[in-house]
């Protein structure tokens, strides 16, 4: 008899929405950073936001397959009875990214450093892990958005993985990123990682599985995820 599987945690504080609106008062501090990500290629993936069944995305991840046999690499699922089939591209097409399928995930460190001492960042560049609280206030804001908004990270807002830190190089040096890939790929190792798996990216998931499915059953309870905060 096969064991049963770990219930998959969710994290209110993963994948939130970023409220992008600069008229707000406690947005006035980061004006200037606040009109450049609703320039930027992020804008539609970090603000998009649907409706969340917390049934739907517990189906998705708990029936999750990652297959390499089929045309491309694809995620597949079963959702409500409806086969849910994700791939890089559907990714890129759902979430806008702008990006291409040859555009790079990681930059050479020393270019990551140089761009990080261009924002005055504050800290020693001995640690694989950066830390946002070395930022100043509108590159912490930036940060902070990509780690709650766009990573794949479920806890710790302040530790800088090195993806992530490219991620920042690609917006600040306007340099071609695949955010699309990031992701894919993300999605892909959660669930080759059964001992650390969790209901990742629960907005993108609804809003891939919307954009194939446009009938999926929405009963059951709703997932609240919190707004980017400070």
């Amino acid at each position: 008899m096969a064991a049963p599987q770990p219930e998959l945690k969710f994290e209110a504080r993963h994948n939130t929405t970023a409220l992008l609106d600069p008229n707000l008062p406690e947005a006035r501090p980061f004006e200037t950073m606040i009109n450049f990500l609703r320039r930027s290629r992020i804008y539609h993936a970090v603000t998009a936001t649907c409706p969340i069944s917390y049934d739907l995305i517990e189906q998705f991840w708990t029936t999750a397959d990652y297959r390499l046999d089929l045309e491309v690499p694809t995620i597949v699922a079963t959702v409500a009875t409806r086969e849910i089939q994700i791939t890089e591209e559907l990714v890129r097409q759902v979430l806008r990214f702008g990006d291409n399928v040859q555009d790079r995930v990681d930059f050479p460190y020393p270019l990551i450093v140089g761009c990080f001492e261009r924002m005055g960042y504050a800290g020693a560049f001995n640690d694989s892990q950066l830390r946002k609280t070395n930022l100043s206030p509108n590159w912490r804001f930036l940060m902070h958005m990509l780690i709650v908004c766009l990573s794949a990270r479920k806890a710790g807002l302040d530790g800088i993985g090195q993806t992530m830190q490219s991620a920042m190089v690609a917006l600040v040096l306007n340099k071609p990123y695949n955010f699309s890939r990031y992701v894919f790929s993300s999605m892909a190792n959660n669930i080759s990682s059964p001992q650390h798996k969790f209901l990742m990216f629960p907005r993108f998931v609804q809003l891939l599985m919307n954009a194939q499915v446009a009938d999926l059953p929405m009963a059951g309870q709703t997932m609240k995820l919190t707004l980017m905060q400070k």
